[in-house]
């Protein structure tokens, strides 16, 4: 059962309030006030909870569940999703492992200068995306003890986040890029995709991660969604599994 009693709408924090109530209740998830198998209020008690309408609190379920962080039991209610509080880090970027039962490492994120372009014919093709487009590119490098583990390159809508590139990128390297769409830009995630294949490192892709030229990357190419099945993120990773792995973890419910 959710235990805060606010009024969400004092909040400084200026976005959607069903977007307020859903990460107050993603941060009782993270901060363990919430676990897993926990049964929410119903509708009606969380919107007096929250001073809000029925069909607010609705909607940011709705969207908890469309995430993964809430399943619906028909007829007993709805309830926090095994593997919640992890769901926004595999989410943001990789996690490197050992071997199955090892922690992941600790990622250090270096936030490369955002710019302005158009997608190359080759990748709006692959993609599927409008060729005369604008999106802003933006690059980050993975490090694991000060090693280059992965390079990743995102393109976002200028349409949608038309000041993305005055964000600072000490922000970017601390705050979850999901986090930051919905909380400034009003568009939680509903549903992300990934194209797995092997590829042979370039001379670039190898000064970087301190390879030979043509040594095995795992290359993934990620869709983002959002609740309005809009496409708001193409990224494309280079990763370096030689010495760790990358887990992705499920659960079924």
């Amino acid at each position: 059962m959710i235990s805060r009693h606010k009024d969400i709408q004092n909040k400084s924090y200026k976005g959607p309030i069903y977007i307020q109530i859903q990460e107050d209740i993603i941060a009782q998830i993270e901060e363990k006030s919430l676990k897993v198998g926990d049964k929410i209020s119903t509708e009606r008690v969380l919107a007096c909870q929250y001073n809000s309408s029925v069909g607010t609190i609705r909607q940011a379920l709705s969207n908890l569940v469309s995430s993964g962080y809430l399943y619906r039991h028909q007829g007993k209610g709805t309830f926090i999703a095994p593997g919640a509080a992890k769901l926004k880090e595999g989410l943001l970027y990789y996690r490197f492992v050992e071997n199955f039962h090892s922690d992941h490492h600790s990622i250090v994120v270096k936030v490369l200068p955002i710019s302005k372009t158009k997608q190359d014919a080759e990748n709006a093709d692959y993609f599927g995306s409008d060729l005369n487009a604008n999106f802003f590119k933006f690059e980050r490098i993975l490090q694991i003890n000060e090693r280059a583990v992965a390079y990743l390159t995102s393109w976002l809508s200028c349409e949608l986040f038309p000041d993305f590139d005055n964000l600072s990128t000490s922000i970017l390297e601390e705050v979850t890029l999901y986090s930051l769409v919905e909380k400034k830009y009003g568009l939680p995630v509903r549903s992300y995709k990934d194209l797995f294949s092997a590829v042979a490192a370039d001379d670039d892709q190898a000064k970087l991660f301190d390879v030979k030229k043509g040594s095995p990357l795992l290359k993934i190419d990620m869709e983002v969604r959002t609740l309005r099945n809009i496409v708001y993120e193409y990224r494309t990773s280079y990763c370096l599994t030689s010495e760790s792995s990358i887990v992705r973890e499920f659960t079924l419910t």
